[in-house]
């Protein structure tokens, strides 16, 4: 892995959740970094650690894992949580003592943590309301919304996983904050490349409205082929979600993703809100036929290599599912030009260019340093 610099990060104090794709994203990040020398301290919050997440972070030699069970930013009625994970990132900062904090929220990037912080902007509730409801996002969430402001601000570098979602926080929340794109990236699901049963498969959070299930399960009885959903159906508030007409999996484990994603012929995500999208790529790398919401971040990304349908035209997602399900040799033609777009989005291209950021911002903070010295 090449840096700009010889100012290579010997620490990272590393923020993450377990709800939803931040989880694969970090690990996949911590993997790749720590390979390279790098020790992370990956402190963790929501929901307790599965088994199957204690053996990942055990694989990673270099990686610590700390965990406290506090709400998300967010979650409704989290402000004393968010206090509670400040100070204890604080703490960690003190013990760790960090080249590099590397913050996957937003609420903690003003804190006096001593030195460059990273805040990758995964997704956010007000852009979630835009693309969703179609309004603005509800006062109840002004606390929030003052987080993301301060913390943009406040960041020494704000990520986005796709120039539409680093695009629509500078709509929302102004340029005076540098930003820049940094593609997530995956690794070991090229071993899902093979023959590919009669399946339509979807991953994601069944209970989020982005995701867009809805308009997938309202057509499921008109498709030849079983369509099956693969998620968690509880939200955090409690509510969960059901489904006709289409089989509802329950969460995977990484090795039974990989399963399914080996049979898996069409993968469809018909979002409405989707900043980047790990499942896609994961499907994309095990070689399935694309088929996604018509969306600015999806375009961005798979233009050329899906077939796209209107998140909010059932009669499209349907031609565009029966015309891959009817014509074998553009499925998989369709499920070959995903597979090459993927290799664009590795695990090891996301780490050399979050290495090169850091080490940008290690010499930016070391140059000012021998500034403020003469």
């Amino acid at each position: 892995m090449n840096a700009t610099t010889n100012h290579i990060p010997r620490k990272i104090l590393m923020t993450a959740d377990n709800v939803g794709g931040v989880w694969a994203y970090a690990v996949e990040l911590c993997g790749q970094l720590c390979a390279h020398g790098t020790q992370v301290m990956l402190a963790v919050t929501g929901a307790a650690f599965t088994q199957a997440q204690q053996n990942e972070t055990a694989r990673i030699d270099k990686l610590q894992a700390r965990w406290r069970p506090y709400k998300l930013e967010w979650m409704p009625d989290s402000e004393g949580d968010i206090r509670r994970t400040g100070d204890w990132l604080i703490e960690l900062c003190h013990e760790t003592e960090p080249d590099i904090v590397h913050l996957n929220n937003y609420a903690h990037a003003a804190l006096p943590f001593g030195v460059p912080v990273l805040v990758t902007a995964h997704s956010s509730v007000c852009t979630w309301f835009e693309s969703v409801k179609g309004v603005e996002m509800p006062a109840q969430y002004s606390s929030y919304k003052e987080w993301i402001q301060t913390g943009l601000d406040a960041a020494d570098i704000v990520v986005a996983p796709t120039m539409a979602m680093l695009e629509s926080l500078w709509r929302r929340y102004g340029v005076d904050w540098k930003g820049t794109v940094i593609h997530n990236g995956r690794s070991g699901f090229e071993s899902c490349r093979g023959s590919k049963e009669e399946i339509i498969l979807s991953m994601g959070r069944l209970w989020d409205e982005g995701k867009n299930i809805a308009v997938l399960e309202r057509i499921a009885g008109r498709l030849p082929w079983p369509v099956y959903v693969a998620g968690e159906l509880a939200s955090p508030d409690g509510s969960s979600r059901s489904f006709n007409n289409i089989s509802a999996i329950g969460m995977l484990e990484p090795d039974s993703v990989r399963q399914w994603l080996l049979r898996t012929a069409i993968y469809a995500a018909p979002a409405k809100y989707e900043p980047f999208g790990l499942g896609i790529l994961e499907a994309a790398m095990a070689g399935c036929a694309l088929v996604l919401g018509d969306i600015p971040s999806l375009r961005e990304l798979w233009d050329g290599c899906a077939v796209f349908a209107s998140p909010d035209d059932e009669e499209q997602l349907e031609k565009a599912i029966i015309g891959l399900i009817q014509n074998a040799y553009r499925r998989k033609q369709m499920g070959q030009k995903a597979m090459n777009r993927a290799e664009m989005y590795s695990a090891r291209a996301m780490g050399t260019k979050y290495m090169e950021l850091y080490s940008e911002l290690l010499n930016v903070s070391k140059q000012s340093l021998e500034g403020s010295l003469i």
